[in-house]
């Protein structure tokens, strides 16, 4: 999505490029796309509730995501691909870098609920957000 700087304006301004029928979901309730948008997004971030994560168990998840891609069509199975990135990262040492036992976490993100993966997800692509400018 392209970003541009409003003068005047304290946040980037970005521009959604939606195909026809996504526009007129947006349009919905009769408000601007990008009213709806902003709700939509608001509503996103309400019904998931991360779960508590030690401070090891956080920089863990976000060296493990620190890559990782996510599309929409995932959000259902969001718990288990979460698990299995985890799993997966045992070879790469990152159990003994944070000290973390990579199969608990796994076992209670395979637990969480899809919009509680999902809370999770969006606070460590935030968080890379942040660190990438």
């Amino acid at each position: 999505m392209p970003h541009e700087i409003n003068p005047g304006r304290s946040r980037p301004q970005t521009t959604v490029y939606a195909s026809p029928p996504e526009a007129d979901w947006l349009k919905r309730h009769g408000a601007s796309m990008a009213g709806q948008l902003r709700e939509d997004i608001a509503t996103l971030r309400n019904l998931g509730r991360a779960p508590a994560l030690s401070e090891a168990e956080v920089n863990c998840l976000r060296d493990v995501l620190n890559s990782h891609y996510y599309t929409a069509e995932l959000a259902r199975s969001l718990p288990v691909i979460l698990a299995a990135e985890v799993e997966d990262s045992a070879p790469d040492g990152l159990a003994e870098k944070w000290g973390v036992d990579l199969e608990a976490l796994a076992a209670r993100l395979r637990a969480l609920h899809p919009a509680d993966a999902w809370a999770l997800l969006e606070q460590v692509r935030m968080w890379w957000g942040g660190q990438r400018g």
